[in-house]
Parts: C-alpha cells; structure tokens; sequence
C-alpha cells in the first residue's frame, strides 16, 4: 500500500508542478505581449510626431515662394494631419465661416440652458 500511495503523491506533485509552469509561462508570454504592443504604439507615435517640425519650415516657404496660407489640418480620430494650402483670401473665408460656426453654437447653448432646456 505504502508503494501505491507514493505513486499518487508524486504524480500529483507532478501535476502541479506542470500548472505552475503553464501559469508562468502564460504570465511570461502576456508580459512579452504588451511589451511588444507598447514599444510599437511608442515608435508609430514618435514618427507620427516628427512630421510636425517639418511642417512649420515648409509652410513658411510656400507663403513666401507662391504667396498662399497653408496649414496642417488633423482629422478627428487621427495624429496625421495633411497639408491644406489656399489663397489668402480663401483662409480668411474659412475662418470667419469657423468663428461664425462656433458663435452659432454658443448662442444657442446660452439660450437653451435654463429650467426647462439643457
């Protein structure tokens, strides 16, 4: 009996032994994973990023050569942003249509704050 019991116990001992190292495998193998997605995330934003720089130095000399306004203009949801160049009259237009756009919605959310709105 006294075999028979033995065999049991070091064939459970060897169970366990075999989860624990599946358990750290696993937590090794999650770790090696978002190291790698973080390093990635890190190296797509850090070239995302340098075409800012450029940009200045760029849209200076288009304003001087060609007598345009350009600007980088970033969509929502997106760090990359693509270069708009128009006339100045064109800017101007833009932005007073963009300053009467916003005053719009500010007036109407002045006035729908109250008891009854907002």
């Amino acid at each position: 009996m006294q075999g028979c019991k033995r065999k049991l116990f070091d064939s459970y001992t060897h169970n366990t032994d075999i989860i624990v190292l599946r358990k750290e495998y696993n937590m090794i193998y999650r770790l090696t994973r978002i190291a790698a997605i973080t390093t990635a995330a890190v190296l797509i934003g850090g070239c995302a990023g340098n075409s800012a720089g450029n940009t200045v130095a760029q849209n200076a000399a288009a304003d001087t050569e060609t007598g345009l306004v350009c600007k980088t203009v970033q969509k929502t949801g997106t760090r990359i942003g693509t270069r708009v160049c128009q006339n100045p009259e064109q800017a101007e237009q833009d932005a007073q249509g963009s300053r009467d756009a916003v005053n719009a919605i500010q007036r109407n959310s002045v006035q729908g704050a109250g008891p009854q709105g907002g």
